[in-house]
Formats: structure tokens, C-alpha cells, sequence
């Protein structure tokens, strides 16, 4: 079976390739139980396994984009174009981030890659500054690719004067993903709170913008939370 952007259990017999941009993940059964599992990039193995299924079930299930060469568990999201917020203002806002891809046996995760291309930036300073995976976000609306997922940012300004918005640092584990029964990818919601002019706490965790969303492997995400103290 070839598909693309699939979600879901790989079930033997059947030979599965399904395709992730420029990613290619290869099931060759061996038979009923064991099963040869390849990641394929540009037309190199990158990985390779072989899997003996015994009582679990193998699924490939979107995560957060966190794989790459350095797994920092912070990401940083830019804001393209950044936000304004005045005194006491409150806004939600839905953006689409770039998906990542697990392969798991039960809830053990086999295998793990990025769909984007990974950076990287250091919040704070460069002496003992956090670095974080970066992401940029399009708040413009335009064309959604299938390998995106849903997250609500929700923000809330407390301080006492306007304040501008360009960057939300948050923990990998606040970005939680849920899938709805259409396949749709959704992460957990995202708090804002600006309490003075260089600081806030960022919330992760929270519930996803879509409420018939179940998720991944049936475990709701903890409650993250970071604080931003240089600046946002």
C-alpha cells in the first residue's frame, strides 16, 4: 500500500511505503508478526529496523517538531508579523506549526523526525541563554500545507501599558498532538501572559481548539509551564 501523509496503525500482511514530503517510511512484512521497518530520504536509508510486533500494535502518529540533531525540549515561535496588544487586551488566534512524525511500538516511540528543517536560537543571553528549537509562524492565512497541525495561541496582556509580541517560548511537552476522526491534527493550546515589560509566563498543555479531538496515544499532556524573563 502507498499513501501520503498517513496517520495511523501499519497492520501486516500488506506492504505499507507512505510518504512525508521528502520522507519515505518503508513496513516490509516478513510475516504476520515481524516486519523490516526503513526511513528512506531522498533515496538513502537513514534507519532501519527490524520488528518483532509480539502483543503491540505499530503506529505512526504526528508529534511535536522537536526531532533534529539537538533535542533542546524548547521551542521558540516567532511571530510573523508580531502582535500588539494594548492595556488589558485579550486575543486567540489559531496557527498552523509544521508537524513532526513518531513510530511507535505500543507507546514506545521507535523512530522520530521533522517534517521542517531544524533551527535553532538561544533565548537569552549567549553565556547561559536556553536554546530552543525555532519555528517561524505565518499569522497571514495562507495556503495550509497537509503537514501542519492546528494550535491556539491565546494571550492576555497585564501590564500596564501596550505591549508587542514577536516570539513565545514554550516546552516541547505543552505542544501535546490530538487527531479528530477525519485525521486532522490539532496540538494543545498555548497561554500568554504578559506580566511587565520584558517578562511572561507561557502556559502549554491547555485544551486543543477542536473539542471532538482525541489524543495521541490517549495521553492528555501535562500542564507546562516556562517563564520568558528577557524579553518577548
Amino acid at each position: 500500500m502507498e499513501v501520503t501523509g498517513y496517520f495511523g496503525e501499519v497492520t501486516p500482511p500488506e506492504r505499507w511505503s507512505i510518504s512525508y514530503g521528502e520522507y519515505r517510511l518503508v513496513f516490509e512484512p516478513l510475516n504476520a508478526h515481524e516486519i523490516v521497518y526503513r526511513r528512506v530520504r531522498r533515496g538513502q536509508i537513514e534507519r532501519e529496523l527490524l520488528v518483532a510486533l509480539g502483543a503491540n500494535r505499530l503506529l505512526v502518529l504526528p508529534i511535536a517538531p522537536m526531532p533534529g540533531p539537538i533535542d533542546t525540549g524548547l521551542l521558540m515561535l516567532r511571530l510573523r508579523p508580531p502582535i500588539a496588544l494594548g492595556e488589558g487586551a485579550k486575543l486567540s488566534i489559531t496557527v498552523r506549526i509544521p508537524l513532526g512524525v513518531g513510530v511507535f511500538l505500543g507507546d514506545r516511540r521507535l523512530d522520530a523526525f521533522s517534517l521542517a528543517p531544524p533551527k535553532y536560537a538561544v533565548y537569552g543571553s549567549p553565556m547561559d541563554g536556553a536554546l530552543c528549537r525555532y519555528i517561524e509562524l505565518d499569522l497571514r492565512g495562507e495556503e495550509r500545507s497537509s503537514l501542519e497541525g492546528y494550535a491556539e495561541l491565546r494571550f492576555v496582556n497585564n501590564v500596564g501599558s501596550p505591549v508587542r509580541v514577536s516570539r513565545i517560548v514554550v516546552p516541547s511537552e505543552g505542544l501535546w498532538p490530538y487527531m479528530d476522526l477525519e485525521g486532522e491534527v490539532y496540538f494543545a493550546g498555548v497561554a500568554f501572559n504578559a506580566v511587565d515589560e520584558r517578562s511572561a509566563e507561557v502556559v502549554g498543555g491547555l485544551e486543543p481548539p477542536a473539542p471532538s479531538t482525541r489524543p495521541v496515544l490517549g495521553k492528555k499532556p501535562r500542564i507546562t509551564t516556562f517563564v520568558m524573563r528577557y524579553g518577548y
